[in-house]
Parts: C-alpha cells; structure tokens; sequence
C-alpha cells in the first residue's frame, strides 16, 4: 500500500497540465470598433460583474483571470459611450499541447502507464484560456 502511493505521488509529477499550467492566467484583450476596425480607447472591462478596469489608449487591456478545471468559463462585459454593451461568456477549453505533452511523455516512457493522461484528465488541468481576445463593438 505505501509503494502505491509513493509511486502515484511520484507519477502525479510528470503529468504535462499539472506541471506546466499556472493558476492565474494572464489575459490580453483587443478591442475595436466592428466598421473602421480602429482599437478603442477606454471601454469598461469586467470580469463575472468586477471592475477590471479601462483599456488604454491602443484598445488593449491585459488582466488575470483564475484558470477553472472546468469549462465554466467567466462572464465579459464591455462598456463605451457611444457603443451597444457587450456581454460575452469566455469559456475555456481543453488545451491540445498539453494532451500531446502528455502522449509523448507516456510514449517517451517518462510517465508509467497512462497516469499522466488519467491524472491531467481528472484534474482538469487540460483546461485553459486562449492567450488573446479581439473583441469588436458595434457603434449605435
């Protein structure tokens, strides 16, 4: 009983997610007017109904957003004068690079067995954020 758990204790380290990802994900968002395609200057950004902030004078904004082992994502709402509102629900979602990292640390035999792809899959350390948002508002 106590090698099994030294030896999922062990293999739970080489797991590609669960080495790799980091909890806080640092967002970066672009946000442009829908006709001119121009960034626009302080809109509004909240985050599940907190104020984030304004993005800067080149239309962007770059906040952390806590990584969910699961796709629930967050809520993203956009204000400007002179704009329709924007309400997005920002969902993230199995990253492919760490299901080949782990793939090839099984196929590398790094890992024994599938406990890297099993404890990976369970955490729900697959899960991530696209690194970039290009949001477009639409004038009224």
């Amino acid at each position: 009983m106590r090698f099994l758990l030294i030896f999922l204790s062990f293999s739970m380290m080489f797991s590609c997610a669960t080495i790799m990802r980091k909890d806080i994900h640092m967002q970066k968002l672009i946000v442009k007017d829908s006709e001119s395609k121009k960034r626009l200057p302080n809109v509004k950004v909240q985050v599940d109904a907190s104020d984030i902030g304004h993005t800067n004078e080149k239309g962007m904004i770059t906040f952390p957003v806590e990584q969910k082992n699961q796709s629930d994502g967050y809520l993203l709402t956009l204000t400007v004068d002179g704009y329709v509102p924007v309400k997005i629900k920002i969902k993230n979602a199995v990253n492919g690079g760490y299901l080949v990292g782990d793939i090839a640390l099984f196929l590398l035999g790094i890992v024994p067995g599938v406990v890297g792809l099993v404890v990976d899959a369970v955490t729900g350390e697959w899960y991530s954020y696209k690194d970039n948002l290009i949001i477009e508002m639409h004038a009224k």
